[in-house]
């Protein structure tokens, strides 16, 4: 470094000073002493100052640096966009696009590329000029903006191409969603140079790592599905794998039927019982959703519960089920005096906008029905980052006296946290854990330790999917308060409950004896001994019995 040498001249001089005045001045003996005090004085001195000195010209020098370097990044960004559209080049994009892959890859997500392209984009510039046309080019990159969220990336590949990149997706309907956001932002006329131009677009959909593990690769197969979509003459999405395209296809249809389906009468309750462990006596009913489409047939609620969700219908079918259960109740309660209870399942997004609790307050009002006959059922998934207002309006409909159940439990992002503040009433156990609960002791261990921390907690425990006696009585040694499954009833329309289960005779004891397990489980003894014996014989393939 430049300043170093004076650094050393100046203590040099300031020594030889010193001593010279030293022996100058004072007997030897002390003189040499004070020479040499005087140069190491004077020495730290100046080394201090120009320490000083050094770390103000570095700290400088780093700020210009850095400086440099984000004019030196802006300067690369604005020579990596587009002069007319304002978005990033396709070279850009690919080395994003790298970057997301790599990523993607580590940390086993997905990420998506969309290859969007103007419909009979040549025909408008040749009938209203280029000007025009580069303006229409404008506008579209402008709406295009307004359509996708800040961390997903924009760019143009010229022409009328433009590239969409979604650097982190849970799954191939993220980016169909968004493909159809963008699409029905294009269906809107734009206006150029005062006058109104209708234009559509068609989409290509490559997803990654799924089609490819780079970047150039990634981009062929959007383009590869976009020119597929086009020449099919199925304007609109595409995917490049088929069985995506088959799934689009199908989500697509469940989406446009579903609107409308609730006006048409399709969607119908049933009710599952859900039996006391120790009595075998009626403790309530849960209200299940049911869809018969004319051109779909029976549609399964978990096909068609995550696309009301994501298109924003389940608000109005939520409110549809909540109040047809409570109403089915409140008409069975004046035909009967059974003391039940209906549970209602909740999505996550009915917490959203903050109406619920109206919704549920509006619904007993109409119904004449006491909030302990309602039970709202809730998934895990509600309490991952849940805000303090949805713990707020759980912790208000517990008060009203309505039962909270966590349902689903053990499946989704258990924490056990939030089972120590939040007010639930009823854990239920997955039918996960019940399938093989009688026969993998792992299982058995795992629901008594859910039992043991429900009942620690004040909650009453629900099993459900139950389906044989031997999980029957495995549960009701585990000490499950309630049970629910097959084994007792399917899921039945609202006639065929009140017959099987609410009738006089059902109501004044003719359920289940606790002990029809102890008295069956001799017979079911002697029927496994003999089955064994049939497979070790091979009774069944002997030719005696041909």
């Amino acid at each position: 470094m430049l300043h170093k040498p004076w650094i050393t001249l100046g203590l040099f001089l300031l020594w030889q000073g010193g001593a010279w005045w030293a022996f100058q001045s004072l007997p030897t003996p002390l003189s040499l002493w004070v020479a040499s005090g005087a140069g190491i004085v004077s020495g730290g001195a100046i080394l201090v100052v120009w320490s000083l000195h050094y770390r103000r010209l570095k700290r400088s020098a780093d700020y210009r640096v850095l400086e440099v370097h984000q004019q030196l990044e802006a300067v690369r960004l604005e020579a990596n966009k587009d002069l007319l559209t304002g978005l990033y080049s396709r070279q850009y994009m690919l080395e994003r696009l790298d970057e997301a892959l790599n990523v993607a890859i580590g940390r086993n997500h997905l990420c998506a590329v969309l290859m969007m392209d103007l419909d009979f984009f040549k025909d408008i510039n040749e009938a209203l000029g280029h000007q025009m046309a580069n303006h229409l080019l404008e506008r579209v990159a402008d709406r295009l903006r307004t359509v996708v969220k800040k961390s997903d990336l924009l760019g143009y590949s010229g022409t009328d191409e433009f590239i969409i990149l979604l650097p982190h997706i849970k799954d191939s309907m993220a980016a169909e969603l968004v493909a159809r956001r963008i699409l029905a932002s294009m269906a809107e006329s734009f206006v150029v140079d005062d006058q109104s131009l209708a234009v559509s677009a068609t989409i290509g959909i490559s997803m990654g790592p799924t089609d490819g593990s780079d970047g150039e690769r990634l981009i062929r197969q959007a383009v590869s599905a976009l020119s597929q979509s086009k020449s099919s003459g199925l304007l609109g999405y595409h995917f490049f794998t088929q069985s995506m395209n088959l799934q689009a296809a199908e989500r697509l249809s469940i989406d446009q039927q579903l609107r409308g389906a609730l006006g048409r009468g399709e969607l119908s309750l049933v009710y599952q019982p859900i039996m006391e462990t120790s009595s075998r006596s009626l403790k309530g009913m849960e209200a299940l959703i049911r869809w018969n489409n004319p051109e779909l047939g029976r549609v399964s609620p978990e096909q068609f519960i995550p696309i009301a969700e994501q298109i924003g219908l389940i608000g109005e079918i939520g409110q549809w089920v909540l109040t047809e259960a409570c109403a089915q109740l409140r008409h069975w309660q004046s035909q009967y005096e059974i003391p039940v209870v209906m549970s209602v399942n909740l999505s996550p997004r009915q917490f959203q906008d903050g109406s619920i609790l109206a919704a549920v307050k509006a619904v007993l009002g109409q119904v004449l029905l006491s909030p302990d006959s309602l039970q709202l059922e809730v998934t895990e998934g509600l309490l991952v980052n849940a805000s303090d207002r949805v713990i707020q309006e759980l912790k208000v409909l517990n008060e009203a006296g309505c039962h909270l159940a966590l349902d689903d439990f053990g499946t989704g992002y258990s924490s056990l946290s939030y089972l120590r503040y939040l007010p639930f009433t009823v854990l239920k156990i997955d039918k996960t854990f019940i399938n093989d609960v009688a026969m993998r002791h792992q299982d058995k261990a795992m629901v008594g330790a859910m039992v043991s921390m429900g009942h620690s907690l004040g909650m009453s425990v629900v099993a459900e999917g139950v389906e044989t006696a031997e999980q029957v009585h495995c549960l009701e040694t585990l000490g499950v308060d309630q049970l629910q499954g097959y084994y007792f009833s399917q899921p039945l329309s609202p006639r065929e409950f009140e017959n099987r289960f609410l009738s006089r005779e059902f109501a004044t004891g003719s359920s289940l004896d606790a002990s029809v397990w102890d008295r069956l489980r001799p017979l079911a003894f002697l029927l496994s001994v003999s089955l064994a014996a049939c497979r070790r014989n091979q009774w069944f393939g002997n030719s005696d019995f041909t």
